[in-house]
């Protein structure tokens, strides 16, 4: 269907610069005639009507195929230019900077409290860490699995509802884009938790 379309297309842009030479061409002829006529008083000669027909015809159609095909930039038949309909269509041709729907920004976490309540939660990292998935230090200072973890938020959420959750990531630690942060901040958001992140 695109093939059809394009053959469609090309055959109209050829049928445009065949019917821009013979106006050119003939348009021209008239136009020395009317010339000749008003300031020589005498009819022009047929071998400069010939000349004055073909040349208008050339720079007629070329100027025609010039806009239809599109060779000196934006615009043309079918084009996304700025040419005059049907040749061209109205819109400039800069590129669209429509913002989106905001798919890829980070969701927006809660406003923290005046009276927030911080809990400090320090992240670990190295092979010991790996070994046994105690990735988070609390004011406690004691290491702890998420699951761990999770059961002491959810007793510290039920009694301070203006809870704020501070991450402490430093050098040796794992980064902000770990699995065991983004545990966190998923729980943070699922229970409406305000983070803060230290580096």
């Amino acid at each position: 269907m695109f093939a059809m379309l394009d053959v469609g297309m090309l055959a109209v842009r050829v049928l445009a610069v065949v019917g821009a030479v013979a106006v050119g061409g003939y348009g021209t002829g008239w136009l020395v005639k009317g010339l000749a006529k008003g300031i020589a008083f005498r009819s022009a000669s047929p071998s400069l009507l010939r000349i004055s027909r073909v040349l208008g015809g050339l720079i007629v159609g070329l100027v025609v195929a010039a806009w239809v095909f599109n060779l000196g930039g934006t615009g043309g038949i079918g084009g996304s230019g700025g040419g005059w309909w049907p040749f061209g269509q109205a819109g400039g041709s800069g590129t669209s900077n429509v913002s989106g729907s905001g798919d890829s920004k980070t969701p927006a976490q809660p406003q923290p409290d005046p009276n927030e309540t911080t809990f400090r939660i320090r992240m670990r990292g190295g092979l010991e860490a790996e070994k046994d998935q105690r990735f988070y230090i609390t004011e406690a200072d004691e290491p702890l699995t998420w699951t761990e973890l999770e059961k002491v938020l959810a007793e510290r959420k039920k009694t301070d509802s203006s809870l704020v959750i501070e991450i402490v990531i430093s050098k040796g630690s794992v980064d902000e884009q770990s699995e065991a942060v983004q545990e966190l901040k998923n729980w943070a958001k699922k229970n409406d938790v305000a983070i803060k992140l230290k580096p």
